[in-house]
């Protein structure tokens, strides 16, 4: 359920209004005990200020961000590209065997 709408976000507000398409990578990495993900997309570029898409009408990346800070006290971090769309980031700690 975090995936999800990151990557939903990427292709309707990415990859869909760009007239040349896009690209969607999804990463993951274990570093540290936590697994690391990042969900990056190369569509169109979003002029807006990166704190605004927390606080826009839906509720895709805002639920996703209080879910992330709620189950396991990560946050969801938002940059913007170097060619153009944004890049997602955040990490989930990897459970221990008891």
């Amino acid at each position: 359920m975090l995936l999800q709408p990151l990557v939903e976000n990427a292709v309707k507000h990415g990859i869909e209004p760009a007239l040349e398409g896009g690209e969607i990578e999804i990463s993951c990495i274990v570093k540290s005990k936590k697994v690391w993900i990042k969900v990056n997309n190369t569509g169109n570029a979003y002029t807006g200020s990166l704190e605004q898409l927390f606080q826009r009408k839906g509720v895709g990346i805002s639920n996703t961000a209080k879910r992330l800070e709620r189950h396991y006290g990560e946050e969801l971090a938002v940059s913007r590209n170097i060619s153009q769309g944004l890049c997602f980031e955040f990490c989930i700690p990897i459970p221990t065997n008891q």
